[in-house]
Formats: structure tokens, sequence, C-alpha cells
């Protein structure tokens, strides 16, 4: 493990360094520009949190959007990533942001006990990809538009994505395992309403 891996700051703390900056609103675009060489799995990580809690209506899905978005620029090989102006513009008030943190924050606080740097040698690498393509697949998930059905998809993705940016390569068999239950739930749960309305 590097030295440079250890001194960096967490996920975590990164994403409480965004939310407590002095402006009263923030775009999404604003968010992922501060964010530097790890911006993939920390921009991820904070759009994954109004789906992992009860928010207000329509903002999961813009969120869901967003995900999207993001990882499959990662997929692509990009460097770091671009946000389309219709989404990276949409400005988010401050005091928003703070409620979904000051909700997550117990959520964030069992992630941050656990997620560390452990790297699988010459699998690493091929493990968070494998993490991004599921987390591209949690996104998909998480726009299905019934009530509750995103919340362990989107937590899912929030492990996977906190593991990637962490380098923890045991996270992300976790949030892997997340992920299968949480689309499993997802997908029963909207073959059941689309049956029941046809």
């Amino acid at each position: 493990m590097s030295s440079d891996l250890c001194a960096s700051p967490t996920v975590f703390t990164e994403v409480r360094r965004i939310i407590d900056t002095p402006e009263e609103q923030m775009t999404i675009g604003s968010i992922s520009e501060g964010l530097g060489k790890r911006s993939y799995g920390i921009i991820l990580f904070v759009l994954c949190l109004p789906n992992c809690i009860p928010a207000p209506p329509g903002l999961g899905s813009i969120f869901g959007l967003a995900m999207g978005i993001v990882v499959i620029q990662y997929l692509l090989g990009r460097d770091y990533p671009i946000l389309p102006s219709f989404i990276g513009k949409r400005a988010i008030k401050k005091t928003t942001l703070r409620r979904i943190m000051d909700t997550s924050e117990p959520f964030m606080r069992r992630l941050e006990m656990i997620i560390r740097p452990r790297m699988f040698g010459p699998a690493q690498r091929f493990l968070e990809y494998l993490g991004m393509l599921a987390v591209a697949f949690m996104c998909l998930v998480i726009l299905i538009p019934l009530p509750l059905t995103n919340m362990l998809p989107a937590m899912a993705a929030a492990v996977l994505s906190a593991s990637v940016a962490e380098r923890d390569a045991a996270g992300i068999i976790v949030g892997l395992i997340i992920g299968i239950a949480g689309s499993v739930i997802a997908v029963r749960a909207a073959s059941v309403v689309v049956a029941l309305l046809f």
C-alpha cells in the first residue's frame, strides 16, 4: 500500500468538506469539479445518497440520471467525468443537501468503519471495473418509478463507489452482493405492479 494512498482524505471526509462550503446552493457540476483524481468514486457516492434515504419527489431520478452519465464515462475510460449542462448546472439548495447528509450520516459512519484500502493484486483493476458495471446496472434499477425500491440498489451503488475510490476490493464484493439482492427485490416489485395494472 502506498503512502500516498494512506495520506489521501477518505471519500467520507471529501463528501463532508463539499457540503460544508459556505455557498447557499450548489450545482451538481460544482460538486464534480472540486474532487480531483478520485472524482469518479466520490461523485458517484455523493449522487447515491439522495436515493439511500426518503428524499423529495423527483430528486432521486435527477441524481440517478447523473449517476448513469458519470459511470458510463468511467467505463469508457475518461480521465474525469463531465456532466451535460442540463444536469451539471442544476442548482440544489444547501439546506436540502445538508438534510440529505444529516439523514445519511449513520449510513456513512457505518461505511467509514468498514471500507479501507484492501487490494487484491492483479484482480484489483478487474474488480473495480466490475464494480462500476454493477453501478451502471443499479442506475437503471434506481430509475424504476416505484417508492422505496431504489433504496437498496442505491446503497449497493454507494458501497461500490466508495470502495472503488478507496481501492477496497473486499468492499466491492460486498457491494455486488447487496446490489444483486436489491435488484431482485426492485425488479420483482416492478413486475408485480405491471401485472396488477395490465
